[in-house]
């Protein structure tokens, strides 16, 4: 599992879609300030790999995608699945924790950069918080982003 962290944290598109974001209101000690992998960065990548992982499909699994936090820790430790989606949930709860914490204590970026950062995050956590949101047209992500969208507010 602390194998498969340190190098899956960063396999999530965040830093890129950040970086793309940032590129218009930055200067450049922002941009090396994010470089640099701060743990507001760390923890937000963080939060939505493993929200992702645990959206991953049995589907997907039989496909021969690769094995994900909850396969690693079952791995790791021998627990079942369901205690390992618990234990990867834990993880996930504690991560915001701390990617709060960050945001708190945060003095580089601009508040703009950090809004844009936690919508990113609260986005992937929305997507996968029903299974894969974003690879599988699952009903719950559908219904919501449907009613996002396209619903009226009802007043």
């Amino acid at each position: 599992m602390d194998e498969y962290m340190s190098n899956a944290w960063l396999s999530v598109s965040i830093p890129l879609c950040l970086l793309h974001g940032h590129v218009f209101d930055t200067n450049g000690d922002q941009v090396q300030y994010l470089e640099s992998l701060p743990d507001i960065l760390k923890w937000a990548c963080i939060i939505v790999r493993l929200s992702d992982d645990l959206g991953t499909s049995p589907a997907e699994m039989a496909r021969g995608d690769t094995p994900k936090a909850i396969q690693c820790y079952m791995n790791d430790t021998g627990a079942s699945e369901e205690a390992a989606r618990e234990h990867v949930e834990s993880l996930v709860r504690e991560a915001w924790k701390k990617l709060n914490k960050c945001v708190m204590e945060e003095r580089t970026l601009s508040t703009a950069a950090v809004e844009r950062l936690l919508n990113l995050v609260r986005a992937g956590h929305c997507f996968y918080q029903h299974g894969d949101g974003h690879g599988v047209q699952d009903r719950e992500t559908k219904q919501l982003m449907s009613h996002l969208l396209f619903d009226p507010i009802s007043s």
